[in-house]
Order: structure tokens, then C-alpha cells, then sequence
């Protein structure tokens, strides 16, 4: 369970690293690449942020490190005691993490859907119409919405609010919204912020990926539709905005800054979508997110222990918990061995690659069968760093090693307490 609980901290902890370095780079193009690139080209960068998560499952660099025997007595009963309580502290805090992340993920989630709801039963009971769906209300501002099913959604007064010329120009917004997947890519927005809702830059991003979604979508109705330019702002103008953000809606909402949509609108035909260099500056942001997120991320916890050695009917078998610290990485893996067996711990981290080879057995003419001896070798990067070959020690307390040639390249420090497994 605690390897479970350590490997899935890891896993945000390094997602979070990505998509941090993805909102800064996003930041960056949208704001330096204006005058290069068309709004779409803009909007298109976004796409950054779900690529970027992908660098978390990139290969890392593998490292290994070996321990035959090491010579050291028995720990007392204290030293058998703080190595439980600080593996309990240890476990109690990632799961802690992980309770305290998925309590915020679930009240994130139900608040959204709790707004997605109360804007569902706004708009009252829905007529169809050809094109489009008809609310029930007036003052509402027209959107796609859903996600599964999505539909364009207009106020009880559309026909007699707009002219013939700006319901087509809105309907024209709105079914650009459909070809362009945006209801889905607001789906995708909304699982983000349930995930990383701990995030302080999220609700930026929100607000930043929402405007240019919205702005990217006037360029292109305007590119269609370049004789009515002037009837477009006049419609946005005449839209009732409202001003409660939906999650799956694609909504004319005051919270997009109307005033840079109108700028951008003007501006739009200036530029020429830009496809080619738009995929490469993407290509690019996501190549250097990746290298960059890589080279931060942490150390992955230990989950490779060895198996056991198929032990013999009738042979004692003993757990070996073990923790260990690699020039200031922290590792507690687990291994279960027979008596007389041996068995090896891979360690991979971003420098080194370590195996720790194990093995127990009972002391022979001891007079105490809680007695056992142990042999551990220490390898890295194929090359024998500690040899211990007679470690003698007791039941449930623990063993400890510490060896440091190099305090710059090679710290190791083993604490074993092994237990004869039921």
C-alpha cells in the first residue's frame, strides 16, 4: 500500500513540475509570438499543457548498486524502534497527500459541476430548432454546450433580438466553436484544474486559455466572413454577457475581455494562420518542456524488489524491510527471502544505477533461533562499492550500514530489520 501511495505522489509531484514549466512557456508565445502568428496559432499553444504531461512518463536514466555481506552488529531495541515510527511517518505522509489531494479534487469537481448545473436549469425547458436549441429564458448569452452531446444554445428572443444577419454571424461563432473541438477541449480544461486545483496558476490559465479560445474563434468567423466585420463587434456588442463563467460552455461572457476581442478582431486579417510554424514553435515548446521538466523531476520510489528464490519446502522464510539512503535519496523497499537464498534490490535514479544483493540466514550453533546472519554487497554502475560478508543480528531489530568513500559521489546508508514472514 505505501508503495502504491509513494509512487502516485511521485507521479504528481512530477506532473506538476511539467505542467508548471508548460503554463510559463505558454505564457511566453502567446504574449511574444502576437504579431507572428493568427489567434488560432495562439489558441493552438495550449495544446502544451496536456503534452507536456506525457514528459512525466519519459525514461529515465537507470542506475544500479549492489550489496553482498556487511560486517555490523545488531541494532539495539531504540534503533528498532525509530526505523518503525520513521517509516510510519513516512508512509503516513504520502497518504496524508494523496487524502488531502483527493478531498480538494472532489469539492473542485463538484463545484463545477454544481455551476454546470445551475446554468443547465437557467435555461429552462429547450425547444429544437434546425440549427440550433431554443432556451425557455430571455438574457442569456448563446453557446455550445455539452460535451457528448453538444448544442448550440440561444436566448426565447433570438429571432426577434437579432436580425437575419447577426443570428447567421452567431451561429456561424458557435458552430466554429463545434469544428474547432472546443467543447472538448473544455472538458479536458476542467479535468486539469480538478487535478492540479492546488495549482496557484490555474485559474489564470482559466482565464487566459478561455479568452484566446473565444478570440481565436472570432478570427475565424471573421476570416470567413470579412465583409461583415463591423456587424460581427456590433452583435458582440449587442450580446448579453453574462457574467458567471460555465465550464462546458462555450459562452460571449464578460469575463473574456471584450475589448481585446475587438482589438483582435481588427488585427485578425492581418495575419495569415501560419500552420507550418505554428506545429514547430509547438513542437518546440513541447520539446523543451519535456527536457526541462525531465531534468527536474524527482527520484522514483523503489518498486522493483526482488522475488523470492522459488525456497524449498519446509525452509524459513524472512521479510527484509529495508531503508535505504543514496547520496540523500530515500528508498524503503521490501524483500522476502528464504534461508540460505540470496535476492537483489534495483535502485534506478537520474546518476547512478544500484543493486543491493541479500542474503540470510539462520546462525548456525547460535543456541537462539532469533538469531541471523546476513551478507549484503553494494554495486554501482557495475563497479563494487561495499562488500560486507558477515552481518550477525536478531529478529526485528535492525542492522545498519554506512559507508561514504566520497561524500560528493558515493553515501550509502542500509538499515534492514528482518522479520520471519508467516
Amino acid at each position: 500500500m505505501s508503495t502504491g501511495f509513494s509512487m502516485s505522489v511521485w507521479l504528481l509531484t512530477n506532473a506538476t513540475i511539467a505542467l508548471t514549466f508548460a503554463l510559463f512557456t505558454v505564457a511566453i508565445l502567446r504574449r511574444v509570438l502576437r504579431p507572428v502568428l493568427a489567434p488560432t496559432g495562439i489558441y493552438a499553444c495550449w495544446a502544451l499543457l496536456p503534452l507536456s504531461l506525457l514528459s512525466v512518463f519519459l525514461p529515465h536514466k537507470s542506475t544500479g548498486f549492489q550489496i553482498p555481506d556487511p560486517v555490523t552488529d545488531s541494532g539495539s531495541d531504540s534503533a528498532a524502534t525509530v526505523l518503525s515510527q520513521s517509516t510510519a511517518s513516512i508512509t503516513l505522509s504520502d497518504s496524508a497527500m494523496l487524502w488531502l489531494w483527493a478531498t480538494g479534487a472532489i469539492c473542485t469537481l463538484a463545484f463545477m459541476a454544481f455551476a454546470q448545473y445551475r446554468y443547465q436549469r437557467q435555461l429552462g425547458k429547450l425547444t429544437a430548432h434546425q440549427a440550433y436549441w431554443c432556451a425557455d429564458r430571455t438574457g442569456i448569452s448563446p453557446a455550445l454546450t455539452g460535451v457528448l452531446r453538444p448544442r448550440i444554445i440561444v436566448p426565447a428572443d433570438f429571432t426577434e433580438h437579432y436580425n437575419s444577419s447577426e443570428q447567421t454571424l452567431i451561429l456561424a461563432h458557435e458552430k466554429q466553436h463545434l469544428k474547432h473541438g472546443d467543447h472538448w477541449w473544455n472538458f479536458l480544461a476542467l479535468l486539469l484544474h480538478t487535478v492540479f486545483w492546488f495549482h496557484p496558476l490555474m485559474p489564470v490559465a482559466k482565464r487566459w486559455f478561455r479568452s484566446d479560445q473565444e478570440i481565436a474563434c472570432d478570427a475565424a468567423v471573421v476570416g470567413r466572413h470579412p465583409q461583415n466585420t463591423a456587424a460581427y463587434i456590433a452583435t458582440m456588442l449587442k450580446t448579453t454577457l453574462q457574467g458567471q463563467a460555465v465550464p462546458l460552455a462555450c459562452t460571449w461572457q464578460s469575463h473574456h475581455p471584450l475589448k481585446e476581442r475587438v482589438m483582435r478582431i481588427q488585427q485578425a486579417r492581418q495575419h495569415r494562420y501560419r500552420r507550418p510554424l505554428a506545429s514547430m514553435l509547438i513542437a518546440a515548446g513541447f520539446a523543451a518542456c519535456a527536457a526541462l521538466s525531465w531534468a527536474s523531476q524527482t527520484t522514483a520510489p523503489v518498486t522493483q524488489a526482488v522475488t523470492e528464490q522459488n525456497p524449498a519446502s519446509g525452509k524459513v522464510r524472512y521479510m527484509i524491510s529495508n531503508t535505504i539512503v543514496l547520496n540523500g535519496n530515500r528508498y524503503q523497499p521490501k524483500i522476502m527471502l528464504a534461508d540460505g537464498d540470496t535476492g537483489s534490490i534495483r535502485i534506478e535514479d537520474k546518476q547512478s544505477q544500484w543493486e543491493i544483493v541479500m542474503k540470510v540466514s539462520a546462525l548456525p550453533d547460535s543456541g537462539n533461533p532469533g538469531k541471523v546472519q546476513a551478507s549484503l554487497v553494494v554495486n554501482k554502475d557495475g563497479k563494487q562499492v561495499v562488500k560486507v560478508p558477515k552481518l550477525i543480528s536478531t529478529l526485528n531489530k535492525t542492522m545498519t550500514i554506512e559507508h561514504s568513500s566520497d561524500p560528493k559521489t558515493d553515501d550509502v546508508r542500509i538499515e534492514s530489520l528482518v522479520a520471519q514472514a508467516s
